[in-house]
């Protein structure tokens, strides 16, 4: 699944399968020490796509990799 984004980005970086996405976060948090997470905004859309929740329950997914790989490192 590809979000809409309002600010051109790099192909490769929209290609990466979800998992791919989700250890990469993981694993900056984690191994990597980042203590920040930057989630753009979307792209407005249409009124009928709004009630598709899968762009929330990604992003909601990236939030607790993120913190999950902090957790983990601290322990």
């Amino acid at each position: 699944m590809l979000l809409p984004i309002s600010h051109p980005v790099p192909l490769s970086v929209l290609i990466f399968h979800l998992s791919t996405q989700k250890k990469y976060i993981y694993t900056c948090s984690n191994k990597l020490n980042y203590l920040y997470l930057h989630i753009a905004e979307t792209a407005p859309e249409p009124a009928h796509l709004r009630a598709n929740y899968k762009k929330r329950k990604l992003l909601a997914y990236f939030v607790s990799d993120f913190i999950k790989g902090m957790s983990d490192n601290h322990q």
